[in-house]
């Protein structure tokens, strides 16, 4: 058989980052708020920080119908678990990401407009947050996380946690082309001093 694959039309379900905003109607000007608690399944955000599966987002949203679609506003909060390039120790924390985003309605001027990508859609009268989150959270992360804006870091010489061990610890470096100098005047207890020489 020839021909072009049948698309499969996927079932949409209000639920976990999806909202069904049938009951908001396509007046301009109406609007709902909403709060929910979304357990994560997939992970979100960079390699060294993110939120990890099975955390909580909590959701405080606010859907607005105007023209063009459905105005999204709200803020994410969730704990998040990072790596700091400082000092290379695991730390807990939370994100908070706000957001205001245009879902343009199948068929609106926006849709026809702009390029695939440009921006989110309503889809069979449900909006599917998780894009967005995972997008904001990309924008919002720091690329290098660090567990607090004054760690130390590591000692660069044995990689002792400066945090432990003090600003103040350090290591002797010696250029070699002094060592035999330093040998003569520093003998090991017994091999005489540097009156010797």
């Amino acid at each position: 058989m020839s021909g072009k694959p049948h698309r499969n039309h996927r079932q949409i379900h209000d639920g976990g980052f999806v909202f069904e905003i049938r009951s908001l109607g396509r007046g301009p000007g109406r609007m709902k708020t909403l709060h929910r608690t979304v357990d994560v399944t997939n992970r979100i955000g960079l390699d060294l920080i993110a939120i990890e599966p099975g955390a909580e987002v909590e959701l405080d949203l606010k859907f607005q119908s105007v023209s063009e679609g459905v105005l999204v506003t709200g803020t994410a909060t969730a704990p998040t678990k990072g790596e700091c390039v400082r000092c290379l120790e695991p730390f807990d924390g939370t994100a908070e990401f706000e957001f205001l985003e245009l879902f343009a309605y199948p068929n609106s001027t926006t849709e026809a407009t702009t390029e695939e990508g440009e921006v989110y859609h309503v889809e069979d009268d449900h909006i599917d947050l998780e894009p967005l989150v995972v997008d904001t959270a990309g924008l919002e992360f720091p690329l290098q996380p660090v567990c607090r804006p004054d760690c130390p870091g590591l000692c660069t010489e044995c990689g002792a946690l400066l945090a432990i061990v003090g600003l103040d610890h350090s290591h002797e470096i010696l250029d070699p082309r002094w060592a035999g100098l330093a040998a003569k005047l520093n003998p090991p207890d017994g091999e005489g001093t540097a009156d010797q020489l």
